[in-house]
């Protein structure tokens, strides 16, 4: 019989159902957490980072959330770490090491968990959050937002698509059993494309917690204020 994943594992294969099986068994293993680990760490290069000027104009405008960077650039040294939310759900954390400009380190974090509805969701600062649909593919993972929603007290109201950053689609895409590429894009129904990210990455060893030893519930919601976990 197997055995039911871990970590972040445990919300694609709950989210997924019977389609968990056809995930590559190299994109499974690697959101599995190994016996006795609470952390896992991918290292790797986005080798391209772009934006339109619109969506430049759009990342200034919410830049009191955190979640895109402004800059075009390539060749990025790129960290993300997943960590357990309090509860039941994933912190994921994202570092990007830019070569210039003033903000060379640029860091978001956001919650990924199952709603009550089973729904899988990603709540980002401020009560902003995304459905996400995953699709299996033969040798890739997909993860396409369904949908953006607004989330005040215990309701979560959806946002039109035209007020939203666009068509969400990343693809974690396996290379071997240990590298894989992510691309990631948004796409707007009247701005076009407006961000483009693409990288190759790899599964590192964890080796820290974070410089500021916080426990997971504060982490959580200190990173994504008024995250909320239904």
């Amino acid at each position: 019989m197997n055995k039911p994943p871990h970590g972040l594992a445990a919300l694609l294969c709950r989210s997924l159902g019977a389609d968990w099986k056809r995930v590559h068994p190299h994109i499974r293993a690697r959101f599995t957490l190994a016996p006795g680990a609470t952390r896992q760490r991918y290292t790797g290069t986005m080798s391209e980072i772009n934006r339109s000027p619109i969506g430049w104009l759009i990342a200034q405008l919410i830049a009191f959330v955190h979640i895109l960077p402004t800059a075009r650039a390539r060749d990025v040294p790129f960290e993300f770490n997943l960590s357990p939310a309090p509860g039941a759900g994933w912190i994921k954390e994202r570092l990007y090491h830019f070569h210039q400009g003033n903000n060379r380190r640029f860091e978001f974090r956001s919650v990924m968990s199952i709603a009550r509805n089973g729904e899988l969701i990603e709540q980002f600062p401020y009560g902003l959050g995304m459905k996400i649909k995953l699709v299996a593919g033969d040798n890739a993972l997909y993860f396409l937002d369904d949908g953006y929603f607004l989330r005040i007290g215990t309701l979560r109201l959806p946002l039109p698509r035209w007020l939203t950053v666009g068509r969400f689609t990343l693809t974690h895409r396996n290379i071997d059993r240990e590298n894989f590429t992510v691309a990631i894009s948004l796409d707007h129904p009247l701005f076009g494309r407006l961000f483009y990210q693409v990288g190759s990455f790899r599964q590192s060893p964890v080796t820290r917690p974070t410089a500021t030893a916080v426990s997971a519930p504060e982490k959580a919601h200190t990173a994504v204020p008024g995250t909320a976990y239904w």
